[in-house]
This record gives C-alpha cells, sequence and structure tokens, in this order.
C-alpha cells in the first residue's frame, strides 16, 4: 500500500495556484508567460490519481469515481444556479435565458458526454475527464491489461500535440474540447501516473534528482517559449516535461515540505480550490465592475491572489462542514 507523499501534497497545493493563475491572469506579457508554465497544473493532477490508482481494488476505485461524480455534478448545478440568476436578475426573458445557460443548444449533451464540457463551468471538464479515467480504468484493471495500456500514453500524447499546438504544421484544425478532454489528456497523463507506479513496484523505477531538476527546469523554459512563440493556450510539451519532473522529484523525495502550509492546502484543499476558484472570480468580478476598479491594471494585479486566499478560506469552511457531518 503506497504510504502518504508530503512532496506530491506540496506539488498540489501549488498546482491549485497555478490553476487560478490560468484563469485569473496577470497583467501584460509577463502574465501570459507564468499562465503558460501555469498549464503544468492540470497534467499533473491526472498523474497523481492515476500514480494512486494502480494496485487498488476495484470497490476502492469505484468508490472515488461516485466521489468525484458527486462533486463534479454538484460544481455544475450550482454554476449554472449562479448563472440563471444573474440572467434573471438582468431581466433576460426565459428564452433568452436557454440561449444563454445553453449556447451549444443540441449539441450540449454529447459535448458534456463525450467532452466533459460545460458552457457554465467550463473548467469542470477536468472532473468529468476523472471520472471517465477511473471508469475506463477500472474496465482495464478487471481484465489485466492496464499495463498494455501504456502503449497509448506517447500516442495519445503525441495527437494531443500535434492538433493542439502543432495546428499550424498539421494544417489540421480541430475545436478546443477535443483536445481538452479526457481522451487526449486527461487519460494520458492518469496511464502515466499508473506506470511510474508499476515500475516502482517491480523495482525498476530509477529517479536520479539532477535528471528530474532538469527535465523541470526545462519544462519551465520551454512553457514560456512555446507561449510566447505559438500564442496556443493548451498543453505544451514544456508543460509535460515540467508535470514529470516535478512527479519524479516527488517520488524521490516523498518527505519533501512534510508539515508545511502548502503540503497541508494540497491535502485538504486543492480539490476544492479548483471546484469554486471561478465561482469566487466572477463574484469578485462583478463586485470590481459595479465600483468601475475591474478594467485596472491594480484589480488584474491583484485579483488572482484575492480570488486564490479567498478560495482556501472557503475549502477550509467547506471542509469542517464536512467533518462536523461526518462526525455527528
Amino acid at each position: 500500500m503506497k504510504t502518504k507523499n508530503d512532496c506530491l501534497n506540496v506539488w498540489k497545493g501549488i498546482a491549485a495556484f497555478a490553476v487560478v493563475l490560468i484563469h485569473c491572469t496577470l497583467p501584460g506579457v509577463p502574465g501570459e508567460i507564468i499562465k503558460g508554465i501555469a498549464r503544468f497544473a492540470v497534467p499533473l493532477f491526472f498523474l497523481i490519481s492515476g500514480y494512486f490508482a494502480y494496485g487498488r481494488e476495484d470497490a476502492v476505485l469505484r468508490r472515488r469515481e461516485i466521489h468525484i461524480l458527486r462533486l463534479y455534478v454538484g460544481a455544475v448545478a450550482v454554476y449554472y444556479l449562479w448563472a440563471a440568476i444573474r440572467y434573471f436578475l438582468s431581466q433576460r426573458t426565459f428564452a433568452q435565458m436557454g440561449a444563454e445557460l445553453f449556447p451549444d443548444g443540441g449539441r450540449t449533451v454529447s459535448d458534456l458526454l463525450f467532452f466533459n464540457r460545460t458552457a457554465m463551468a467550463p473548467h469542470l471538464w477536468f472532473m468529468g475527464a476523472l471520472v471517465y479515467c477511473y471508469l475506463f480504468y477500472r474496465l482495464l484493471a478487471r481484465k489485466r491489461l492496464e499495463e498494455r495500456a501504456y502503449l497509448l500514453i506517447p500516442v495519445l500524447l503525441a495527437a494531443n500535440l500535434l492538433l493542439g499546438e502543432g495546428r499550424g504544421l498539421t494544417g489540421i484544425a480541430v475545436p478546443v474540447r477535443w483536445i481538452r478532454s479526457f481522451w487526449l489528456t486527461g487519460f494520458p497523463f492518469f496511464l502515466w501516473g499508473s506506470w511510474f507506479a508499476c515500475r516502482e513496484k517491480q523495482g525498476r523505477l530509477t529517479l536520479r534528482t539532477g535528471f528530474c531538476l532538469a527535465a523541470l527546469a526545462a519544462g519551465v523554459v520551454l512553457s514560456a517559449v512555446e507561449c510566447l512563440w505559438s500564442g496556443y493556450d493548451e498543453l505544451y510539451v514544456g508543460s509535460i516535461l515540467t508535470a514529470g519532473g516535478m512527479f519524479a522529484l516527488a517520488l524521490a523525495h516523498p518527505a519533501f515540505g512534510k508539515g508545511s502550509a502548502l503540503a497541508r492546502i494540497g491535502e485538504r484543499d486543492s480539490a476544492q480550490i479548483y471546484l469554486w476558484h471561478m465561482l469566487l472570480r466572477n463574484f469578485a468580478a462583478l463586485a470590481f465592475m459595479m465600483v468601475r476598479f475591474y478594467e485596472t491594471t491594480i484589480c488584474q494585479t491583484l485579483m488572482p491572489f484575492l480570488v486564490g486566499a479567498a478560495s482556501i478560506v472557503l475549502a477550509e469552511v467547506i471542509n469542517v462542514f464536512y467533518n462536523t457531518r461526518r462526525y455527528r
């Protein structure tokens, strides 16, 4: 049974803030560079989930799958409720509200089922994709095919890069939802995390700190270059190196960051931060717009820090509420 990894919790805390920086971009070119580097966050979350899925009983994986599905459905419902209230207060007709809540019309259901996309909470695709990761991984594990599935990792990641960042070379333009989904982002990284766990169990995983640090540093630099060069806002080659380097470092140094605030945030709060930071961002944006402060450089600079801090507070409140209910 895998033991607690404090370093992975530190990385989860950093990744949670990185997600906030993706959706609350700092102004100017520095903000775009930081946003590009922060693209490692979601792949890292998938890697961690896949790592802890390896070797687990089907019942355990199914419980995780159901837990994430409940969080996903509940969060999507809250985002749609918030949007409906906002549209209602702006005196839109029911027809107008329906058109804005479901802008894709008849494609809404297919986008949700195949690409985990919802119009009012597009960032929650990660949660839907993670549900699919557990579902498909359970099916593979039942047939003892998960190790054969590792061959899909380079294939799916190559498809992601060619259809995404490399679209200028291939000449093939596909919707972002094809790439930002379970198929080309979630599952390959989830399988990669499982691969790490498999190699570790077999005693065949060799991790050199210098190599991991080099991969991490190269990934950060490459992400910044790719962001400026390509103008593309999804997965980069640098994102893969950054996430992989961080993950490998955590396996090599599992006690790093033990007892730190970041480890606590990563372990306790990262999921809730991911779920609710966009709602808090929307609240803050609305409030600042009312006082005509939102468009200022100061506001745009402060926004990610305010949203990040508010997300931690909200996550702690939610955790206290859940723990209180659990021990009643």
